[in-house]
Parts: structure tokens; sequence; C-alpha cells
């Protein structure tokens, strides 16, 4: 159980892959860390459909409650199924 033991994966799955490899990773984790609120902020925009921009990113006015993305209206729905209805994956057959 105290075996550290880890698998590298193949180059072609590293070459096509979003996180391009270890070193990759790592100033993907450092971005996140020194600067959580630019890291997740950049990340939603680029990854997510909004009806209404956050007005901030985080909201930690009231230790211990966090609220992020304040001020911001989107549809999980539409995230998941509707915008990816109207793009080019319109006609990609579903799995069944």
């Amino acid at each position: 159980m105290s075996e550290s033991l880890t698998y590298a994966p193949s180059p072609e799955f590293v070459s096509t892959a979003h996180v391009q490899g270890m070193e990759a990773y790592r100033a993907l984790y450092e971005s996140a860390a020194q600067d959580p609120e630019t890291f997740w902020g950049n990340l939603a925009e680029q990854e997510l459909d909004w009806f209404q921009k956050w007005d901030k990113v985080l909201d930690w006015s009231n230790p211990p409650f966090a609220k992020w993305f304040a001020g911001a209206k989107t549809n999980i729905a539409y995230n998941c199924v509707d915008r990816h209805a109207a793009g080019a994956r319109r006609d990609k057959p579903a799995i069944v």
C-alpha cells in the first residue's frame, strides 16, 4: 500500500490532450494557485455561455460563505445541450 506507481500516457495521447504533459499541468496548477479569481474567471468565460456576465468572480464578503460569479446568469441545460445542438456538433449521432 505504500508503493507509489505512476504510468505515463503515450506520446500520442499527450499530443492530443487539452493539458499536454506534466509540465503543462504544473503550470496550470500554479496559475490557479497564484490567482484563483483570474484563473476561474478566464476558464468560465472560455468554456461556458453566460446570459449575463458576473459582477465579481468571487465575493468573500461574508465568510465562510463564498459566492462565485456573483450577479451572473447562466443556464446549465443550455450549456450541456442547447449550445452544442446549434453548433458544429449538431449532426453528431447520439450514443445510445
